[in-house]
């Protein structure tokens, strides 16, 4: 199977909507980060399922459009490997968000344990190359 951004869509309709040339990873995260007017991203929350619609459409169902949105593209991803590709993209967003979060203190530990046993002639020296 193709990578999600080693595909390319051939679709020659698309030029008006600027899909034309892009992979299946592109139309994905348009998809994802359509933003309407009132600054929502009604697609991703429809499928994290703080949207209900009136048809109350499952994870599946949107994944399925979502296939169907990549093969009027040219682009050939079943409704399983997309919901499988927004699990795992959700995962390493979630992983990236908790990584933004720490305060990075383990990293002050280390530096100022590595300082305290530095002699002060150490950082004396440290201190002098630094003002060449």
């Amino acid at each position: 199977m193709v990578a999600w951004t080693g595909d390319s869509s051939k679709c020659s309709e698309c030029v008006a909507c600027s899909v034309e040339g892009r992979s299946s990873m592109d139309i994905l995260i348009s998809w994802i980060t359509y933003c309407d007017r009132r600054g929502n991203y009604t697609n991703w929350m429809r499928f994290k399922g703080a949207v209900k619609t009136k048809t109350g459409s499952s994870k599946k169902t949107i994944a399925n459009e979502i296939s169907t949105l990549l093969r009027s593209h040219g682009l050939h991803r079943d409704g399983p490997s997309v919901l499988d590709k927004i699990a795992r993209l959700n995962a390493s967003f979630i992983q990236a968000k908790g990584w933004e979060r720490q305060t990075g203190q383990g990293l002050l530990n280390n530096v100022r344990e590595n300082f305290d046993s530095q002699s002060q002639a150490q950082r004396d020296e440290a201190l002098a190359q630094t003002e060449r």
